[in-house]
């Protein structure tokens, strides 16, 4: 009987699953791109997103609003958040006129102390003032810019602190002392969930001494539908420079110590 030759595996790739022989030059076959899943006609152009375009409000086809990756997925479409609130964190014109010293809260939305010192005291439409007339600081960073903390329009910000107890995001007005009436600020885009519940509002004239101006337990002003909350300051007498969010132990509502802050804008008296 005659005996099998071998096949030889001279050239064979150790365990790496890389071709040999003859096929060691050969491109392999691409992959056929699926077909991409029809939308209705009759669905605006601007809401159709494409795949992995990021995070964006989804509109369900049972007509309800979620938040979700880019593109035709499973629940609807994916809106960016944008198609709503085109032109956010535009250089738009000051409400107030030059030497505006109050600043009264009614709603939200109401444009404070920190949207008029980025529009260098009324002289000028606004433009970002982090790094410039207020500073941001925080107790960490764990993603995000400073510059979110002073825009004036919440649409897609992330900033936030590590989950570490105490954690907390302040500003401070380098030029002027403030007596604070109420204060407002927006969470992150992406993500429903780590709202502050237990926190304190704190205030300084130095930036190393806090007076505790207002404390928040188990506070649900913020959830899935509610990005952006105001809160009140008791009436007191002071006038500070700088102002604190400062997030209790596991104080968010998943349990841990990260802070979340974007649009914070602030209410009172300026001097």
């Amino acid at each position: 009987k005659k005996k099998k030759k071998k096949k030889s595996t001279e050239g064979e790739a150790d365990g790496e699953g890389e071709p040999n022989g003859e096929n060691e030059n050969k491109a392999p076959k691409p992959k056929p791109k699926p077909k991409p899943k029809k939308q209705p006609a009759n669905f605006p152009a601007a809401m159709r997103g494409g795949r992995g375009r990021g995070f964006g409000l989804i509109l369900t086809r049972g007509g309800h609003l979620t938040i979700g990756r880019g593109g035709f997925g499973r629940g609807g479409y994916a809106v960016p958040y944008n198609y709503f609130n085109k032109g956010t964190q535009e250089a738009l014109p000051c409400p107030f006129p030059t030497s505006t010293t109050k600043f009264p809260f009614s709603k939200l939305g109401d444009r404070g102390v920190i949207f008029y010192l980025a529009c260098k005291k009324g002289e000028s439409k606004w433009s970002n003032p982090e790094s410039g007339p207020v500073e941001v600081r925080a107790s960490t960073i764990k993603k995000g810019v400073k510059s979110a903390v002073c825009d004036h329009t919440f649409d897609d910000q992330v900033f936030y602190t590590a989950d570490e107890p105490n954690s907390w995001i302040q500003v401070t007005l380098k030029d002027h002392k403030l007596n604070a009436t109420h204060f407002a600020f927006s969470q992150r885009a992406g993500i429903r969930d780590f709202y502050p519940r237990n926190f304190k509002f704190e205030a300084s004239t130095d930036g190393t001494e806090f007076t505790t101006l207002a404390t928040f337990e188990d506070n649900k002003q913020f959830n899935s539908h509610t990005p952006t909350a105001s809160f009140p300051i008791p009436e007191h007498k002071g006038y500070y420079t700088t102002f604190r969010i400062t997030l209790d132990k596991k104080g968010n509502s998943k349990g841990t110590s990260a802070l979340v802050v974007s649009c914070l804008e602030l209410y009172g008296t300026l001097q």
